[in-house]
């Protein structure tokens, strides 16, 4: 199954010094056919002009996402907070070819 007319997204992954800092980031690539599946956002307080959102990233299994990598879709950067495994279902073995990553922005 593939998602036609999804979004694209270009996956950069950062390169960290001996010290753990990050040093530069690397584009590792785009990812065709992704889709957003929206979670929650909230202001951080009453009063603040910013706003934390927290989204799932549905993307074609297979594709080179790992945790920490840094994502832009549509102009939006967002962060991968994790990465789950495409597993076939357990009762059919039925794949649906696509992985989920949780992703984090603030804007």
């Amino acid at each position: 199954m593939r998602i036609r007319n999804g979004h694209t997204a270009e996956v950069y992954r950062p390169s960290r010094d001996r010290h753990g800092d990050t040093t530069t980031e690397t584009h590792i690539g785009d990812i065709e056919n992704c889709f957003l599946d929206p979670v929650s956002q909230r202001a951080d307080d009453d009063y603040s002009e910013n706003t934390s959102i927290t989204t799932v990233l549905w993307y074609p299994a297979g594709a080179d996402i790992h945790q920490r990598d840094r994502i832009i879709i549509d102009g939006n950067t967002f962060r991968v907070v994790s990465v789950t495994l495409n597993h076939p279902h357990p009762v059919t073995g039925y794949s649906f070819g696509y992985a989920r990553a949780d992703l984090h922005a603030i804007v």
